[in-house]
């Protein structure tokens, strides 16, 4: 076809040459020469190719046959020429109007394909109520009419916190689990972040650089994608999301690599946006659902909290049971204490976060905030854009755009607020205002019955923990370890952050405060006179307080004031200890600020239990004092004790040593005999004093070596009596096992009332003394023997107490004991001790 093209333009062509000899004379006359003028060149090229000059060559051939053939022929070719190009343009257009009559036709046939596409997936949409179930069909039609090997939807999973795939067709498990995403994370990410579409031609190399975390990249690698595309299901613009908020991310994936036309992009648009419509039905159903659930809560609410007794579990479970039901942001319920609403419990977004801090947990009542003003008034109050409400306070951590607050009512008294918040405008309707307070209405009644069962189960358990206490404290007489018992009973008993005690000194006129707990503890040891301090208002009045405003009560003394700034000190109950009807110091405890404070039943309690301290603290005093008489009466025992041992073996020793020079003249043999005598006698009263002094310090007992304190308890009978008593003890360089020290105490008080024995009754005149121990397992052993005049050990009479304190002490320490002993036969006593394991 081209060649033919090129033949017929060069016959045209060479059909125009011959037409210059039929143009005119007159038309080359302007451009003869001017008179006088040398001849112009020639102006016709056919001319000069014909070898004449000027027009005069034409003129000639003009005349001749040649000529007109030559025009003939010339004017054929140019018909034949034209002939040919009109029809090649018409060949062409009508080639060019049948492509695109098919181009037309394969259009309409793909448009026919996706409005079939998009009228089987309106059909899912009326099909299905679930969302799930809708989702699902979308992306079965994707892979279907897109000609996709696999399809997914992404949408945020709230447990995971993540973009995880919630429907898809033809993904494994695997890739089910690997895939997920955080917002701005990855290809899906950005197009959740962003709402912008994303296709991918060459998956691998784009994945590859970066954008993706490894893991997922190895994931849709290893599901065989080779390209994708990613499209945002958007919903409907509202006044929260202009634009229209961001469901999810709606995928289609290849196996090879392509990139998708315009056609599929739109049919894949189409069906995002049947997504985005299924995805506002199943929302709106599930509002009609919440109101049903309203009514359906109200009743379950009712029956849920009559059943719960526990003050704080009750309040837990209001506000769970409705940020549950109705999906609020926020709930939170306030009690009145005081002239202040405050929040203890709340459930929703800011609850989830371990370090949420409820702030401001606190509101003046009738002044501060939207539940400040409800609790003042005890009228409702709904804000359905707390911008423009005046009242409103905002809580930390909070992105709160409407509120909805309700009254808590008992006998026409407000004991506290319910209080719903939401990040959306307008919320709440009156629907929502009618169901919360009926939900408050009955919470009201709740806590009031809880509080009403509390206060009664308080008082029984606070009669019996008194009760307890006073035996507790009755049982101890050391006056330390009694203060810390009462401080640390009365604080567990009113639930205080701490207290102190503090006992009158009279002629001074000031108080000390003797024990501590908790924030008291840095004040032990600190005087104050009675006159500026709370403590001394009630020592000198003899009245019990409470002080719930600590920082600007004026009986505080001025040197505390610091201390309750630094320690949050809020409030405060004290009770005079009183004794004989005079006040011997008080008890106080404390609260930090927001633990609440103290009543009158607490301060009735913490009279009863001063009261009960007070008896305590008086018989420690008693006390103490049996102790110094006691300990007089000791003293008198060792100095009898010393001038019946030491002193006279003392004056023996005198008497030997006044005679031993003279009688040395005379018999030198008998003078030695009474050397030995004497230093025997001075040895033996070493060893009595060296016993008297560790029963002035028994601390010295454990401190003492064992085997050192059996040799001196044998010099001290022997030095005594002139009995020998002899001891076996390990080898110096074998290892001794490492007693425990009430082990060690009774084995030497054993062997010391075993010598006492022998020394009182058995007459002996040998006594040996032995001591075994062994390491593994721990085992040590005590014989004591005598070759006295011994005893019947069943005929025992029960005014000897020495063998029955040596039983009762190896019992103590759960040692083993053997009393052998017939008369005339001696004594033999065996303990013995093993660690137990």
């Amino acid at each position: 076809m081209a060649l033919r093209l090129r033949v017929h333009n060069l016959v045209f062509i060479c059909a125009l040459i011959p037409l210059w000899a039929i143009i005119p004379p007159t038309v080359g006359a302007g451009l003869a020469p001017a008179p006088g003028r040398a001849p112009a060149l020639p102006c016709s090229s056919a001319a000069a190719w014909l070898g004449c000059p000027g027009y005069a060559v034409t003129a000639t051939l003009r005349e001749t046959w040649p000529y007109w053939v030559l025009i003939l022929l010339a004017l054929a070719a140019l018909a034949l020429g034209f002939s040919r190009w009109r029809i090649h343009s018409i060949e062409n257009r009508n080639r060019q109007l049948a492509v695109e009559v098919a181009e037309r036709t394969l259009t309409l046939a793909g448009q026919t394909a996706d409005l079939e596409t998009l009228y089987q997936a309106d059909e899912e949409l009326e099909r299905h109520v679930r969302l799930d179930a809708v989702l699902q069909a979308l992306v079965n039609l994707a892979v279907d009419r897109l000609h996709a090997d696999r399809s997914a939807v992404l949408a945020w999973d709230d447990s995971h916190e993540r973009l995880t795939i919630r429907v898809a067709r033809n993904f494994s498990a695997r890739g089910r689990a690997l895939i997920s995403f955080a917002p701005g994370e990855g290809f899906v990410g950005q197009v959740m972040l962003t709402g912008e579409s994303v296709t991918v031609a060459d998956a691998e190399s784009e994945l590859h650089r970066g954008v993706e975390r490894a893991e997922v990249v190895e994931a849709v690698l290893g599901e065989g994608v080779r390209s994708f595309m990613h499209i945002p299901i958007r919903l409907a613009a509202d006044e929260g999301a202009p634009h229209g908020e961001v469901f999810g991310v709606f995928c289609v994936c290849y196996d090879v690599l392509r990139a998708p036309h315009e056609r599929e992009q739109r049919l894949f648009t189409a069906l995002a946006q049947r997504a985005a419509l299924a995805v506002q039905n199943a929302q709106h159903f599930a509002e009609e659902q919440r109101r049903a659930e309203q009514f359906r809560v109200i009743s379950e609410v009712g029956r849920s909290l009559a059943s719960i007794r526990d003050i704080d579990a009750l309040l837990q479970e209001i506000v769970r049971l409705i940020q549950n039901a109705f999906g609020y942001d926020h709930v939170g319920l306030a009690l009145i204490e005081g002239d202040e609403a405050v929040y203890h419990v709340g459930a929703g977004k800011l609850w989830d976060n371990p370090d949420f801090a409820f702030a401001p947990s606190r509101l003046k009542v009738g002044a501060e905030g939207i539940t400040g003003w409800v609790a003042g008034s005890g009228e409702p109050l709904l804000a359905p854009d707390v911008s423009r409400e005046p009242r409103y306070v905002w809580l930390r951590g909070s992105s709160t755009r409407s509120e909805l607050a309700v009254p808590l009512k008992v006998a026409g008294q407000v004991i506290g607020v319910l209080d719903a918040q939401s990040e959306r405008l307008n919320a709440f309707d009156r629907s929502d205002l009618t169901v919360m307070q009926s939900l408050a209405n009955q919470a009201a009644i709740a806590i009031e019955n809880t509080r009403l069962y509390e206060n009664l189960g308080k008082q029984v358990a606070q009669l019996t923990a008194l009760q307890e206490t006073n035996r507790a404290v009755a049982g101890t007489l050391e006056r330390d370890t009694l203060l810390k018992l009462i401080m640390a009973q009365a604080t567990t008993l009113l639930q205080a952050d701490g207290g102190l005690i503090n006992l009158v000194d009279w002629e001074r006129r000031e108080d000390e405060v003797v024990a501590g707990s908790g924030a008291g503890l840095g004040f032990l040891g600190v005087r104050g006179p009675l006159d500026a301090s709370l403590s001394g208002w009630v020592t000198l009045h003899n009245e019990p307080i409470v002080s719930n405003r600590l920082r600007t009560d004026e009986r505080v003394a001025a040197n505390s004031r610091l201390w309750l700034e630094r320690d949050h000190l809020q409030s405060a109950a004290l009770a005079p200890l009183r004794s004989k009807n005079q006040v011997v110091g008080t008890l106080v405890l404390i609260k930090e600020t927001g633990q609440g404070g103290f009543d009158q039943g607490a301060l009735d309690l913490l009279v009863a239990f001063a009261d009960q301290a007070a008896i305590a603290i008086e018989n420690a005093r008693l006390y103490e004092e049996a102790q110094q008489v006691a300990a007089s009466q000791e003293r008198s025992r060792l100095a009898r004790d010393l001038h019946d041992a030491v002193t006279q073996t003392l004056f023996s020793a005198s008497l030997i040593a006044e005679v031993l020079p003279a009688l040395w003249e005379n018999d030198p043999a008998e003078g030695r005999q009474l050397l030995a005598e004497l230093r025997q006698l001075t040895r033996g009263a070493l060893a009595e004093m060296r016993t008297l002094l560790l029963e002035l310090r028994p601390a010295a007992l454990i401190e003492a070596d064992l085997g050192d304190l059996l040799r001196q308890l044998a010099e001290s009978v022997s030095g005594r009596t002139g009995i020998p008593v002899t001891v076996a003890l390990p080898a110096a360089n074998a290892a001794r096992p490492d007693l425990p020290a009430e082990v060690h105490v009774a084995f030497y008080r054993i062997a010391q009332e075993a010598l006492n024995n022998v020394i009182k009754h058995a007459q002996a005149r040998q006594v040996s003394v032995s001591l075994t121990c062994a390491q593994a397992p721990v085992r040590v052993e005590l014989r004591i023997a005598d070759d006295g005049r011994g005893f019947d050990p069943a005929a025992v009479s029960p005014e000897h107490l020495g063998l029955d304190i040596i039983r009762e002490r190896a019992q103590a320490i759960g040692a083993s004991l053997a009393i052998q002993s017939a008369p005339g036969g001696g004594t033999q006593v065996v303990v013995m001790w093993e660690e137990e394991f």
